[in-house]
C-alpha cells in the first residue's frame, strides 16, 4: 500500500520504509524470476518436448526422494550435540595434522584447489 501511494519514492527512508521496499524489491525479482522460468519451460516444451519430458522425470524423482526441499536440523538432546562436535573435533584434528608444516607451524588450507600452488613463484 505504501509502495502504492507513493511513500516509498521519497529520497529518505527510515528503517521501516527501507524494509518495505526491501521485501517489494525481492517480491519484484522474485516474480520475474518465476515469469521468466515459466516462459523458458513453454520454449523448451514447444521447441525440445524430449528436453522438457527429462526435466520432469527428474523433478518428480527430486520430489518423491525428498531433495526438493531443504530441512534444517538441530540436534535434539545434548548427548546427540556432544556427539556431533566430537565428529567435527576428530576432523578438525585429522585435517590439522594433513596441514602441519615442517617447522610445527600450521599452515590453514584456503582452497583445495590451490594447495599446490607456490604463491612466492607469482610475484606482485
Amino acid at each position: 500500500m505504501a509502495h502504492r501511494r507513493g511513500l516509498l519514492e521519497q529520497p529518505n527512508f527510515n528503517e521501516l520504509q527501507e524494509r518495505l521496499l526491501m521485501q517489494i524489491m525481492i517480491e519484484e525479482k522474485v516474480d520475474k524470476f518465476d515469469s521468466e522460468e515459466a516462459n523458458f519451460e513453454k520454449q523448451l516444451l514447444i521447441h525440445r518436448p524430449e528436453v522438457w519430458q527429462k526435466i520432469q522425470e527428474e523433478r518428480e524423482e527430486a520430489e518423491e526422494m525428498g531433495l526438493d526441499e531443504i530441512v534444517w536440523k538441530s540436534p535434539e538432546s545434548i548427548d546427540e550435540y556432544e556427539e556431533i562436535e566430537k565428529i567435527l573435533r576428530i576432523q578438525d584434528e585429522q585435517m590439522s595434522k594433513q596441514y602441519q608444516l615442517e617447522e610445527g607451524q600450521f599452515e590453514p588450507p584456503t582452497n583445495p584447489l590451490l594447495s599446490n600452488i607456490d604463491f612466492d613463484e607469482l610475484g606482485d
